[in-house]
This record gives C-alpha cells, structure tokens and sequence, in this order.
C-alpha cells in the first residue's frame, strides 16, 4: 500500500502559480484571481493563510485576515469587506479573523481538507486571542430550493438548513463546525448564481477570547515569529484519495 501524505502549512509567495491554477480549477464558472490578488492576500496577513498538499500537489487554499468588531458584523459585500480581493483591509488590531477563501480541489474532498483548514483557523484565533471568526458563507443549494418552491426566502433557507430540513453542501457543514448564522449579506456575490449573490454571515466565537483586554498587547504582525508555520499530517494511508 502505497503512503500519501497530507500537509497542512502557511501558504507563501512561492505557492502563488499553483494556487491560481487551482483557483482557476474550482472555480471555473466565475472571475478568476489575478496573481497579483493573491500576492497581496498573502503579503497583508500570511499568518492567517494555508495552503493544503497533498503528495506535493497544493489542492487545497485558505485565506484570511483580521477586521474589527464594527467591520465584522456590518452589512458588506465580498469585494468591499477583502478590498478587492487583495485582503488590503486586514487590520493589525481587529479582534476578529474574517474568512475570505477556502477552497480545495474536488478531486481531492475525501480528505477533509475543509475541517483542516476551519481547525487551522480556530487555533490562530486562540493564539492571537481574538473574539472569534466571521464571514460570508455559499448557500449552493438556494437558487434550486427556491425555484423549486420548497422555500420563500433566504432566511427561510437557513432555518430549514439550521432545522435539518434541508441539507446544503457548505451551510451545513459550517454548523456542525460550530459557527452559527447571524444574518444575511445581501448582494455579497453576484457573481455566485447558486446562492442568487447572498451569503449566510457566519460566527464562531471563541470562547477564551481575552484580545480587548489583553495586558500582553499580543499583535498579529510583531509577534508572526511565534506562529507555528507548518501543521503536518503526515505519512496518511488509503487505498485511494477519497478514502479518508
């Protein structure tokens, strides 16, 4: 039997090709990212970027960047709350991590990439000692639910989701992950034409958060040194990728 092996790490400027190729991949029906975009995600804030390989094949991406409390919980688009897509808006101070990207090959899902990664992103939190994670999260299954008229709305989606009524791909998965829903990010995407441009505000609280009276001042940028930069999971076995 042969061994696979898994890493999860922080994504770094030398990733930047193989990173647009999968982007590219998973995301085929929508505007691609330029190299340019993922340059400067990973330039703001590289601590709160992962990138996932499988046998020295990066099939898996996660970006993310800190904002503060009033930014996290407003109403926003994506193109508004990451700058553009170039995370330009991370803010050293912010007490929350916002989740802009996570994205992972579909060839490659039986691996639980996507738990790895919301795992890898708990544990920044935990460390920088911040309030918690939010972002705008897909609801793929919207559009065909509401066509089909097994729903009236977005939030009567959700509820459905929340009430196991309904089993969507991604919402579901993030409330097993613990995150809640908070509300509706209109007009988030307009481009992703499954979730009809909405997204699901997502929280997760982290429930040891001391950031706003942190007598250790802990800063995301003077302390980047003391962050693990690799989490390995290594020397896996399956008999086939989609094993795990």
């Amino acid at each position: 039997m042969k061994k696979h092996h898994l890493t999860i790490r922080n994504a770094t400027k030398k990733d930047l090709n193989d990173i647009l190729s999968l982007t590219r991949k998973v995301y085929a029906d929508m505007p691609p990212y330029s190299s340019d975009m993922i340059r400067g995600q990973i330039n703001n804030f590289p601590e709160g970027h992962f990138v996932a390989e499988f046998d020295n094949q990066i099939v898996g991406y996660c970006a993310s960047f800190c904002v503060s409390e009033e930014d996290a919980f407003k109403q926003h688009t994506w193109k508004e709350i990451t700058g553009g897509g170039y995370g330009a808006t991370h803010d050293p101070e912010g007490v929350y991590l916002y989740g802009m990207e996570v994205c992972v090959d579909k060839e490659h899902r039986g691996l639980r990439i996507g738990q790895r990664f919301y795992n890898e992103r708990k544990k920044l939190v935990k460390y920088l000692r911040l309030k918690g994670i939010v972002f705008g999260g897909r609801m793929p299954g919207f559009a065909k639910a509401l066509k089909a008229k097994k729903v009236s709305s977005a939030k009567d989606y959700i509820d459905q989701v929340k009430n196991k009524k309904i089993r969507d791909s991604v919402l579901s998965f993030q409330i097993r992950n613990g995150f809640e829903p908070v509300g509706i990010l209109e007009k988030y995407l307009p481009t992703d034409r499954e979730s009809m441009g909405n997204a699901t505000h997502m929280l997760w609280k982290n429930l040891k958060s001391v950031k706003k009276n942190n007598p250790k001042n802990i800063n995301p940028k003077s302390h980047s040194t003391q962050l693990p930069q690799f989490r390995v999971y290594a020397s896996l076995q399956f008999n086939t990728v989609n094993a795990v």
